[in-house]
Parts: C-alpha cells; structure tokens; sequence
C-alpha cells in the first residue's frame, strides 16, 4: 500500500530536493548503512565525515533539518548494527576492525569503544538471534565470530599445553555459560560406551562427536576422539542440540601424546598425591604407603594413539582384552628413572617375561574410558616418605612441574612408600 508513497523526513538535508554534503549535526557527506535501536532511534554511518549519527526517535523529528542527537566518532566507519537485545552498537571499520560500543543512554557520557575485532576490511555487520557476530568483509566472504572457549588436559588443567587423541580433557567457556543445565555420564544407568549428547550438549573435534564425562555451565569433561589430529590444531565446538547453536568455538594445538598424572588433592596445593592405587588395591597416600619392591598402578591421560587393531570405540573400554600404549614411556620415582635408578642386592632391572626397567603395563584402563594405566615396580633403593613421581613418553614431559589448576602455583606430584 506504500509503493510509490513519497517520503515525509529527510535526514541530512535542509529540505526533499537537496543533496550536498554537509560536516554539521544537521548534515551528513556519504552516509552508507543505518540502524535503529528499539527507541526508534536511527543510527547512520556518515562515512564521509567519519561519525555516526544518532538522532532522536522517528517519530519525534521534524520533517526536515534534524540535528544529530549525539555524534559518535568513528573514523573509516562503513557498517552498523545495533542489538535489540541489548543495544550494544556494532560498528565497521573499513580500516581493518569492528568496533563494538555500549547502549546509546551509556554512550553519551562515555562514548570510548567496548572492544574491537580485527577483520579484513569489513563493510557490514549484524548479529545472528544468540548474539554471534557476522561480518561481511571486502574480500569477498562473510566471517562468523563465536564466544571462545579453552580446552586443556584434564589431569594437568595446564594452559597452552596440546592435547592427544584420547586423552580425558576438560573445556572452559571464555565469558559466557555453557547453557544452564548439568549432565553426569557416571549416574546413567549404562554409562558406557560414554554419550556424546548430555544435558542437550555435543562437543565435537574436527565434526566428530566427542564421548562426554559431564557437562554443566562452567565445565565440560569429555574424551578426544580418536580420529583427532596429531599436529597442527583442532577445531573443537560446544552445541546446543536441541536448537544448533554453536555455544563456543575455538582451535586447539594437538600432539601424537600429552601425558599427564591425574592428583587427588585441593587445586593449587604445591604437592599434590598422584593418583595411585597400591597393589593390594588400596588407594595410596599417607596412612597407606606402597612397600618397596611392590607395585602400584599410576593414573593418567594422553599416552595418544594404540595399535588400531585393538583400539576401543570412542568413549569405551577396551572389550578384547588389555591394550598397550605405544610410546616411549620412562617412569620417574623418587630423583631418578627406574631405567637408571641404583639396584640392591639381586633386585633386576627387568624381570624377563614380567617387566622392563620396573615397568610392567602401560596401557588403556580396562575400566575408564580416557584413563593410562601404568603399573610400575617400586624400586628398592627408593627412600620412604613423600617420594616424586613423573612420566616422560617420547621425550614429551608431564605435569609436574605444571599449575594444578588455572593461575595456581607450580607443584610435585608425589606418591608415598612405607618405612623398611
């Protein structure tokens, strides 16, 4: 009904026939987008004068000659979006950034940016219905901007640290919430092999869906596929199922291993008890140390691919009997590597057809998806006490020189042996 309905206000004109250009709050030189809040207020991205434009509600302005209610500064500026949800304004700069400000009632007293993105000359920017940025960039292409996430190895929680392909790894929203909702794959009634959809939330690497230990707002505990890479990085995705949204988004450096103790004690003690079960069972620690020349089996995560042949589904147990590690794995108790460490009276380095320099599993647990499983003989020169223990698998160190937890301090991870 309005096809061919002449206009009733000009903005940036004296008057419906004019057209110069004009650097007053009355005028505008090359305006290109527009916005509008949910004031009606409409924003123009007066490009010639590097400016944004803001002026008071439609409704309220004359039919011609508006003055700018307020004049955002924005130099190389080409493209606007201003949230309804939040009012936040999104502005383009063709200089190479998007620059994000706050809602108009908090501009005019601090008009300073929020933050900027950098971007490839982008002309135009909007938002999709969670809040995710799109850019069209002048380079022929529209780029999507998702919240980001940190993913790191679960035993260690060390940054910057590559993960392996099953290896128990934990995901950390940056400045957002994993949705609202909690999920725990131990409590189902058949928790394995481990889901890949819990509390309506998938992670996947590269496309594949990853097995989930628990979900919740701020933490996500889930398994590396196996078919993860193991050099460069990994595209690794939060999604909300039931509606698709992409949540988080980010890449992860990957590695052929990442080896790490799990510890049991609080974050960010500066020692902390490795996860150790003695050989009669019984989980070690002060009041139950190992006895020399005993066993015990250490818990871990990362030790990377094994033979393809006996690799379990993703998110299982091994079904077909004990599978063995692949690396190079040397273990450290007490101050040396139990292929160097002193021997006592007849003790044997290696105990043919039993173990190899005190080493006698390194393997997939037989009852933890993601978990390694090293089961070593305590030496008999170890002394008693708190006694460190680490692992070194192809020359790639562990954890314990590592923080226990994000911005924590460094600490040892110790396992403790009983008197003589």
């Amino acid at each position: 009904a309005d096809n061919g309905a002449a206009a009733t206000k000009v903005l940036g004109q004296p008057d419906f026939t004019s057209k110069a250009s004009s650097g007053t709050d009355t005028g505008l030189s090359f305006p290109h987008h527009l916005g509008t809040d949910t004031d009606g207020r409409p924003y123009v991205v007066d490009s010639g004068n590097n400016r944004v434009a803001i002026f008071d509600s439609i409704l309220n302005l004359p039919a011609t000659g508006a003055h700018a209610s307020f004049l955002l500064g924005a130099g190389g500026a080409e493209g606007i979006f201003v949230s309804s949800n939040t009012g936040e304004i999104w502005v383009t700069d063709t200089g190479g950034k998007v620059h994000k400000y706050p809602r108009y009632d908090v501009l005019i007293f601090n008009p300073a940016e929020l933050l900027s993105i950098p971007s490839n000359s982008p002309i135009a920017v909007t938002q999709d219905p969670y809040g995710d940025l799109i850019v069209a960039e002048a380079f022929n292409r529209v780029t999507f901007y998702y919240p980001a996430l940190t993913a790191v190895n679960a035993a260690s929680f060390q940054a910057n640290k590559a993960l392996a392909p099953n290896t128990f790894a934990s995901i950390f929203p940056k400045g957002i919430q994993f949705g609202t909702d909690t999920g725990n794959a131990t409590l189902l009634p058949n928790p394995l092999p481990l889901p890949t959809t819990l509390a309506d939330l998938q992670v996947t690497v590269n496309g594949t869906a990853a097995p989930l230990y628990y979900v919740s707002p701020g933490q996500i505990n889930f398994i590396m596929p196996w078919n993860a890479p193991t050099t460069g990085l990994a595209d690794v995705q939060v999604l909300k199922v039931s509606t698709g949204q992409l949540l988080a988004a980010s890449p992860v450096p990957m590695n052929t291993v990442s080896p790490a103790i799990f510890v049991t004690g609080p974050p960010g003690a500066p020692v902390q008890p490795a996860a150790v079960v003695n050989q009669n069972g019984v989980v070690n620690d002060p009041t139950h140390p190992a006895k020399r020349g005993e066993y015990i089996s250490i818990y871990a995560t990362g030790q990377g691919l094994v033979s393809v042949s006996n690799q379990p589904a993703d998110g299982d147990i091994p079904r077909n009997g004990l599978v063995l590690s692949q690396g190079n794995l040397r273990v450290l108790i007490g101050s040396d590597y139990t292929d160097q460490i002193p021997l006592q009276g007849n003790e044997q380095r290696s105990i043919p057809g039993v173990d190899v320099n005190f080493i006698y599993f390194s393997g997939l647990s037989p009852s933890f998806p993601g978990l390694w499983q090293i089961n070593v003989r305590i030496p008999l020169a170890t002394a008693s006490g708190a006694q460190p223990v680490s692992l070194l698998l192809n020359s790639y160190p562990d954890n314990n020189s590592a923080p226990v937890s994000q911005g924590g301090t460094g600490y040892r991870i110790v396992f403790y042996v009983a008197p003589l």
